[in-house]
């Protein structure tokens, strides 16, 4: 393993990029830029092949393959969710429509049934593929009293986990850490987290464990074992 550089640099694009991830088989490449544009690329030719993909209408903050990698979602500081067709290239889903703020996270359900998108707004959407339709809500207060994370705009950062089902983030009264349902909006866990400023958070791909990182004002990285 020595680093070398084997395919790129992919060029396209007209402003920075926000995101790129792999497809599941790994022959392509998804990016969404500051263009307000998304790419898909392929590996050995190294040339766009789907796209520009075109309709956010300001910066596409994360983009994302479904599991079986016909399809792409995308978030955007315009507030939307969109879902494309990965051979054509048409938009299936969106604009999608509910959160107040820029949507910096979206992550498909293993099934591919379900979205869940992640705003700058404090709140969670749950989505139908299929029909476009908010499955959940926003996630604010469970209609019983307690609580559901809510996250402030500077410092906060959420992660869902790989099935779909679980949300991580740290709540706008403190350090605290909180784990709930994407769907039925209870919270099912919570940990002091490292300080008040405790930024990132992730989740092992087995489910079982969470990862917690700060910024420079605290220098700790933290691992949660979580017992559902």
């Amino acid at each position: 393993m020595n680093g070398q550089v084997i395919s790129g640099p992919f060029q396209g694009h007209s402003n920075s990029l926000y995101s790129v991830i792999f497809s599941p088989d790994g022959q392509q490449i998804v990016s969404g830029s500051a263009d307000n544009t998304i790419r898909v690329w392929d590996i050995r030719t190294e040339k766009t092949v789907v796209g520009p993909l075109k309709g956010h209408t300001d910066y596409v903050q994360h983009v994302v393959f479904s599991a079986d990698g016909k399809q792409i979602a995308s978030v955007s500081t315009d507030t939307t969710v969109r879902l494309w067709d990965v051979d054509s290239g048409r938009l299936v889903q969106g604009p999608l429509k509910k959160h107040g703020g820029t949507v910096f996270l979206v992550e498909f359900s293993p099934d591919g049934k379900r979205l869940v998108s992640v705003a700058l707004d404090g709140y969670i959407c749950v989505w139908d593929v299929d029909t476009g339709a908010l499955l959940s809500g926003l996630l604010d207060r469970h209609p019983e009293g307690s609580v559901a994370v809510r996250h402030t705009p500077t410092s906060s950062y959420n992660a869902v986990s790989p099935d779909g089902k679980w949300v991580v983030g740290r709540s706008s009264e403190g350090p605290t850490v909180r784990v709930w349902d994407s769907l039925t909006r209870l919270v099912v866990a919570n940990f002091d987290g490292n300080s008040q400023w405790m930024d990132y958070v992730a989740f092992s791909p087995d489910n079982k464990r969470i990862v917690m990182g700060s910024p420079d004002n605290d220098t700790t990285v933290r691992v949660y074992t979580v017992d559902w």
